[in-house]
């Protein structure tokens, strides 16, 4: 059984992460590695071009200037991801979860996440960094590049989560809304919910057989189904009107579900829906 990889920085999203992770960790019974991961020192390179053309000796005692500057910027950052990871622990000690292993670590997220990845069962993340805290309509950088790199399911993170009594999937067929299927259907995490599967498109006979087949393996797992389809609506607008009038507390897609790119990057539909979406996503690729 792997673990749950809890992402933490300094944003506001990083108190529900912990909730998000205190709500898996009680439901799959699984443990808690809290994650936070410090950016690496600055090139020296860049420290050349600040110094200008000046002569050697000054340029030297700049460049020696700009290294302490950059060693005690260093410093900080760790004394402040230390901080951050206290807290974080603090906030799951009172949603009962106690002696989460802390995972303090120098360089890229993604790689590190890609490191940790063969060990988790989930990674928990925000859905944007701290650096873009105002910005509601936008995504973090590192979410959208841990999205594309990582194969296990991506629970992302929004302003106060709430008990999760409700999920919408949304569903085409696709292999990896098929994956988050499977995964919903033998894992302990969201048993007892009701079920809100919805599907885009005109309803005849081939959207209702995509839909179905969905439907029916779900009920086989003891879920309550609602089925929805919807033509003449955008998807991501369709998800998130339904999710607001249905009282929805998560939504489950696939990465690439609902658009026709199958590259690197996330489908445009699918980043829209993360986009808009005022309720914790669970991404499966």
């Amino acid at each position: 059984m792997g673990k749950i990889i809890a992402c933490i920085d300094g944003s506001k999203h990083a108190d529900s992460v912990c909730i998000l992770s205190a709500w898996v960790s009680i439901r799959s019974s699984l443990k808690i590695s809290l994650l936070h991961v410090v950016a690496p020192h600055a090139e020296m390179e860049a420290k050349g071009n600040l110094s200008g053309s000046i002569g050697f000796g000054a340029k030297s005692e700049l460049l020696e200037e700009l290294t302490k500057i950059d060693e005690e910027h260093g410093r900080l950052e760790l004394k402040k991801g230390r901080l951050m990871l206290d807290h974080a622990k603090e906030e799951l000690e009172k949603l009962g979860i106690s002696s989460p292993e802390i995972l303090h670590r120098r360089g890229s997220l993604v790689e590190v996440i890609s490191e940790l990845e063969a060990d988790a069962e989930i990674i928990i993340m925000g859905k944007r960094g701290e650096s873009h805290n105002n910005a509601p309509d936008h995504l973090g950088s590192n979410l959208e590049r841990v999205a594309r790199s990582v194969h296990k399911p991506l629970l992302i993170a929004t302003d106060s989560p709430k008990d999760i009594k409700r999920f919408i999937i949304a569903y085409d067929g696709s292999p990896s809304v098929k994956k988050a299927v499977d995964y919903i259907t033998n894992t302990p995490l969201l048993k007892g919910a009701d079920c809100h599967l919805l599907k885009a498109g005109d309803d005849n006979a081939q959207t209702q057989a995509i839909i179905k087949e969905a439907e029916d393996k779900l009920k086989a797992a003891s879920f309550n189904v609602h089925t929805h389809i919807q033509k003449g609506k955008q998807v991501e607008n369709f998800v998130a009107e339904y999710a607001a009038a249905n009282d929805i507390n998560l939504l489950v897609i696939g990465a690439y579900g609902h658009s026709k790119i199958r590259s690197l990057i996330l489908g445009s539909t699918t980043t829209s829906i993360i986009r808009k979406s005022d309720i914790p996503v669970l991404l499966f690729r």
